[in-house]
């Protein structure tokens, strides 16, 4: 019985013209999200007449795969060192290979190693005075960088010091480099498309019990035998298939073009080439992309959930639809206007704190924030996926409660 009346509910819901545009939205954001990654993916050389030719997409993509594969797998010292002596330029082969045609290939890693060495203002340290001393010590000095940035910003809380330096010491050494995923802005979509399918969804969740009030259709439905809780589960679990639905095939979809085009293998690609050599997560750039998925969708789940709350307290469907974008947007709005410890912790703690613009799970993830608590502290990803884990049974809870409570 339970089953047939989540399928009539489903029913119900897709016979809305508004279920249909949003579903169909989310599919085709899925589609061109994934196509403007490939897109903006750009490679420049200079041609024999000394003009700069500018190439992208696909040719861009597999032209840097190209150039860049005998520079894959380990990063050895011994290898790191080779890449600071190119681009020095110590020889004549390399200074014509860096100056006339256009770059050498291994400019892409230096960008990303260059970051470990800074002079007594904390500036980059000019390529010159780099020598190969320093190149050998590189993941020494970048060990020692890290612990220098974590003391800066946590002077007076060893314990949180000692956590950091404990994450880092995970790190899987040496770093392995392999072009593609990690070298494009593809992680950044991910958390993009999580936003608008969290949005999307919320929209859609958020009439399912406001527009029965609004309609009067819930003062019959509540009197029959099915009515009350079995009737809130029932359009609890529509609402959840719909949107699991939803997310499972855009994200599917993205995930696969994605990574069909830049190559599943790139996924073994160190994370710290994707944002920083300092990044204290130790993942691959696969292993960020599932967790970014995975918690991603449980916040969104928690998102959901939170909206249904919302919309078993409220009389009308335009209320539970504001409210639910406000609440989407909420984490991203306290972040950017304040900052400081409780202002994280709050952020952190939102139904939507894992998948806001400026404040997400990914950016937490690839960033160096301890949430304090006395002399103690909490990474901050660890805070965003528990406090979604546990409200998303809560709220789910509080719903089917208020739904019975609710009086016409």
């Amino acid at each position: 019985m339970m089953i047939r009346l989540i399928g009539l509910e489903i029913k119900k819901v897709f016979a809305s013209r508004m279920t249909k545009i949003l579903l169909a939205l989310a599919l085709v954001l899925s589609i061109v999200m994934a196509l403007t990654v490939i897109h903006y993916t750009t490679w420049s050389y200079t041609d024999k007449q000394g003009k700069e030719v500018k190439i992208t997409g696909f040719k861009a993509i597999e032209a840097n795969k190209e150039r860049m594969k005998p520079y894959e797998g380990p990063l050895t010292e011994e290898r790191i060192e080779e890449v600071f002596r190119i681009n020095r330029g110590d020889n004549k082969e390399d200074v014509e290979d860096i100056y006339e045609k256009g770059g050498h290939p291994t400019k892409m890693l230096l960008a990303s190693l260059w970051q470990v060495y800074q002079d007594d203002e904390g500036l980059p340290r000019p390529l010159s005075k780099i020598d190969d001393r320093d190149a050998r010590n590189f993941y020494g000095q970048r060990d020692a960088a890290v612990a220098a940035s974590i003391a800066a910003k946590y002077p007076h809380s060893p314990e949180i010091q000692e956590k950091a330096i404990a994450i880092n010491e995970q790190v899987e050494k040496p770093f392995t480099f392999v072009y593609g995923y990690a070298n494009s802005d593809a992680a950044d979509y991910v958390l993009l498309l999580n936003i608008l399918l969290v949005m999307l969804c919320s929209i859609l969740a958020a009439p399912f019990f406001s527009s029965d009030y609004q309609t009067g259709a819930d003062d019959i439905l509540r009197c029959t035998r099915n009515g009350r809780t079995k009737l809130a589960c029932v359009k609890i679990f529509s609402a959840l298939i719909l949107s699991t639905a939803c997310f499972t095939v855009c994200m599917a979809i993205f995930l696969v073009i994605v990574n069909t085009v830049y190559g599943w293998d790139s996924l073994d690609a160190s994370i710290q080439f994707t944002y920083s050599v300092t990044v204290l997560a130790p993942l691959t750039a696969g292993g960020v992309q599932k967790l970014t998925v995975a918690v991603g969708f449980v916040a969104f789940l928690s998102m959901i959930s939170f909206i249904l709350m919302i919309s078993s307290k409220t009389r009308t469907a335009v209320v539970s639809m504001i409210l639910a974008l406000v609440f989407c947007l909420l984490p991203s709005l306290i972040s950017s206007i304040g900052s400081g410890n409780i202002i994280e912790w709050i952020s952190c703690l939102l139904p939507a704190g894992g998948v806001g613009l400026t404040h997400s799970f990914l950016f937490e993830l690839t960033g160096t924030t301890f949430l304090q608590a006395g002399d103690t502290g909490f990474w901050s990803p660890y805070v965003i996926f528990i406090a979604a884990a546990i409200e998303l049974p809560l709220f789910l809870i509080l719903t089917v409660r208020f739904y019975c409570k609710h009086e016409a």
